[in-house]
């Protein structure tokens, strides 16, 4: 009962977030869709890319599993959020778009993780921080990555792939017995509020459209 709860919340918070930020920046749909159909791409090829990657001597070592794990993850979500906002979207191209496209993305990545992995207490009660974190840090890192494709900037790209690839070593503290559950919410909390911050300042800097 505990699981289909939060699975029923896991498509709320999605839904919710995107009402709010279309009625306050009057956002276009087509980025959301987007954002939808790219992770479930990226999310394929990144699947392969483990499967290739990630083979048993990798196994053996926990912390190597774990940090090449993150590694691909950041490498192909952040790359693949690169290369759609500069050849799928070069139209959409709107300070807002990419705050869209962020929440399309995070959107399903939730669904998609809820639906089918999420399968007792614990993990719903990770699902918490994935909850309140998930949509902010994809819209955060979209604001990056936008920068970084329509300004020419790199190094933005490059740090958006290492602030993804930390994120998602986390909770190899927590699956190692290294932190609690509460310790792991509050610092992926703590780390989201802060990315979410910088991310606002850069928005801001953005030439409206």
């Amino acid at each position: 009962m505990d699981t289909v709860f939060y699975i029923i919340i896991a498509y709320i918070v999605p839904a919710a977030a995107w009402m709010v930020w279309k009625q306050k920046a009057s956002a276009r749909t087509f980025p959301l869709i987007i954002g939808i159909l790219s992770y479930m791409c990226i999310s394929t090829l990144r699947g392969l890319a483990r499967l290739a990657i990630l083979n048993e001597s990798v196994r053996g070592d926990p912390w190597m599993f774990y940090i090449l794990s993150a590694l691909l993850s950041g490498v192909f979500e952040e790359a693949g959020r690169y290369l759609v906002f500069l050849y799928v979207m070069p139209l959409y191209d709107r300070r807002d778009d990419c705050i869209s496209y962020g929440i399309g993305h995070g959107a399903i990545e939730i669904i998609l993780t809820q639906s089918f992995f999420k399968t007792d207490i614990i993990d719903s009660l990770l699902s918490c921080a994935d909850f309140a974190t998930g949509i902010a840090f994809s819209a955060a890192m979209s604001v990056f990555v936008f920068a970084a494709a329509n300004y020419n900037n790199k190094k933005l790209l490059a740090a958006a792939i290492g602030l993804h690839t930390f994120i998602d070593i986390i909770p190899a503290f927590y699956l190692l017995d290294n932190i609690t559950v509460g310790e792991l919410m509050f610092i992926y909390t703590l780390y989201v509020v802060i990315l979410s911050w910088f991310a606002y300042l850069v928005y801001r800097s953005f030439r409206e459209y």
